[in-house]
């Protein structure tokens, strides 16, 4: 049983961290990554996406997570990072796309619920923002 239990010990702690603040905390930190941008859409219809899809796979292959700094876009590169901001209300995060979408006409961008938090949407569902290509 000692052997089992040195094992177990970091498995859980593993699991501990990733479902812990600190790893919530690598998506906010991108944030602050992308100091230039490369083009700029003035201005596109954004949505949010997430309790339906919550641990489904995304287009790149991943689990999609809703609390995590995502979106989803029709022809962007996936892993393209993007800064976006609410026109309406000034909030701009960095967010990582990693999906396809949306696929309602009229929109550009569909986003994890976390980043419509962010933003300050998730309430109204949609908002007009600025998105923004990150230079890498």
């Amino acid at each position: 049983m000692p052997m089992y239990r040195s094992l177990l010990v970091p498995l859980c702690a593993t699991f501990l961290m990733a479902a812990s603040p600190i790893s919530q905390a690598r998506d906010l930190r991108v944030v602050k990554d992308c100091d230039t941008v490369r083009t700029v859409n003035q201005s596109v219809r954004a949505s949010w996406y997430g309790p339906g899809f919550h641990g489904r796979k995304t287009a790149n292959g991943e689990v999609f997570n809703q609390n995590a700094m995502t979106a989803a876009h029709k022809t962007l590169k996936l892993g393209t990072r993007l800064l976006v901001a609410n026109l309406e209300n000034g909030q701009q995060a960095v967010l990582r796309v990693n999906d396809r979408g949306p696929y309602i006409n009229g929109r550009t961008l569909d986003v994890s619920k976390k980043a419509a938090d962010v933003l300050g949407f998730r309430e109204e569902g949609l908002a007009k923002v600025k998105m923004s290509v990150c230079a890498d």
